[in-house]
């Protein structure tokens, strides 16, 4: 590692410990150095800083940040994060960053699906958004284990009023209509 190397780690380490910090200030201009300087590793602490902050302030500055990501290993730590338990009241958010960052997702179908029917109104509605705004072709796999799942859903809960189900009944539709414009073998 040379010397330029060992600079950027430093920095990278500062601002993620300043990202960390109580002092609003600290936090405000480590946020600006992160849009400057900030790499794919800065993404989970953002997350984590959206989710604990109190402050109203920096949550719009870090959802500004997430939403306009263009670092190209963004979009997986994202779906990951999707996946995280520790993220899960998120989720609506993180699927906002991730259409507003153009990310596509499309083998991330069923993870995406799952948020939506694991999730509040909101969030079905952000999962929904992320889903219609596909322009490549979903991933086959991924697709066929979101249309089980939500074909399971729909069953589930046809009579019962879930606050989901109109959105889950669109998504449906979407991912039905994916199957059906998929080239044959």
């Amino acid at each position: 590692m040379d010397a330029h190397e060992k600079q950027q780690e430093k920095k990278q380490a500062a601002l993620l410990a300043d990202l960390r910090s109580t002092d609003t200030k600290k936090v405000m201009s480590a946020l600006k150095n992160t849009a400057d300087d900030g790499t794919g590793d800065f993404i989970v602490p953002l997350l984590e800083l959206y989710r604990d902050t109190p402050s109203e302030e920096i949550r719009e500055r870090v959802s500004e940040l997430l939403s306009s990501l263009k670092i190209s290993e963004a979009e997986d730590i994202l779906i990951d994060a999707l996946e995280d338990e520790r993220f899960t009241e998120q989720r609506g958010a993180i699927l906002s960053f991730m259409w507003n960052s153009g990310f596509q997702a499309a083998e991330a179908i069923d993870t995406i699906t799952r948020c939506a029917l694991e999730g509040d109104y909101m969030t079905a509605v952000e999962a929904m958004t992320l889903l219609d705004s596909l322009t490549q072709e979903p991933e086959e796999e991924s697709l066929y284990q979101a249309l089980i799942e939500i074909r399971a859903f729909l069953e589930k809960h046809k009579d019962s009023g879930h606050e989901v189900y109109d959105v889950a009944l669109s998504i449906f539709q979407q991912l039905a209509q994916y199957e059906r414009d998929r080239p044959l073998p």
